[in-house]
């Protein structure tokens, strides 16, 4: 499945490899940051697909140092075109690169995509560094009884893995790290479908969302979560 990255099939079904979403995530990302009083001055991103995201955290944080890391050729191609004094992309796995200390990881819709994702979330873990994710939240009532939405989701996106915020939170900290804050983030309502019945279904999800995002996230698709953790010393230490 990890060749779609490499052999041009992610990049024919997503021609953008998501850039249009950037300026959302970033912003999302940049919330849960200053919420928390966090002002990242060194920025690593894992999976930074077209470099959308940190360079619009480049804007937000003018004096932060940014890399981005892809395993994709054609992902590090795409994300070449943000390259500033202050921002490098590299191609290669962040976690088999050499231990830099960084204020800040980034893992935006990254981790469903991994085979082995508990070992990659553990390895992560063990760095020792703050660490945002963005976490698609696939698994819902819908997706359980129209099963073919999920199939469809791997097959356009990649993804290899399904979860819901229970799943995701607790997968986190059995890797080894501390939640400092998650919350639901609603890209859904940011870019509705088209159409009449897009429209209709976009109509229900604010409606539902407005009441309770979790609920939403649990009943729906198009949601995701958002985490802002630290390592578990006491994990670590064990």
């Amino acid at each position: 499945m990890s060749d779609i990255y490499s052999d041009g099939k992610y990049l024919e079904n997503n021609p953008n490899w998501h850039l249009e979403d950037s300026i959302w995530k970033a912003n999302e990302i940049h919330k849960i940051l200053s919420e928390n009083k966090v002002n990242p001055k060194k920025i690593i991103e894992i999976g930074c697909g077209a470099g959308g995201i940190l360079d619009q955290l480049s804007k937000v944080y003018s004096e932060a140092h940014l890399v981005g890391f892809d395993t994709s050729p054609q992902a590090i191609q795409l994300s070449q075109g943000f390259s500033t004094d202050r921002i490098k992309f590299v191609m290669g796995d962040f976690l088999n690169s050499p231990n830099e200390n960084f204020d800040l990881a980034i893992c935006a819709d990254v981790f469903e995509h991994v085979d082995d994702y508990m070992g990659f979330l553990t390895k992560l873990s063990q760095r020792r560094t703050l660490t945002v994710f963005h976490i698609p939240l696939d698994f819902t009532l819908i997706s359980s009884v129209m099963p073919h939405l999920l199939i469809r989701t791997r097959q356009l996106v990649g993804h290899l893995h399904y979860f819901n915020k229970s799943t995701a939170e607790a997968t986190l900290t059995g890797c080894g790290f501390k939640i400092i804050e998650s919350r639901i983030t609603a890209g859904c309502l940011k870019f509705p479908n088209p159409g009449i019945l897009g429209k209709l279904f976009w109509l229900i999800r604010k409606s539902v969302f407005l009441f309770s995002p979790t609920l939403a996230a649990q009943l729906l698709g198009g949601f995701s979560l958002l985490v802002l953790a630290s390592c578990d010393t006491d994990k670590q230490t064990q």
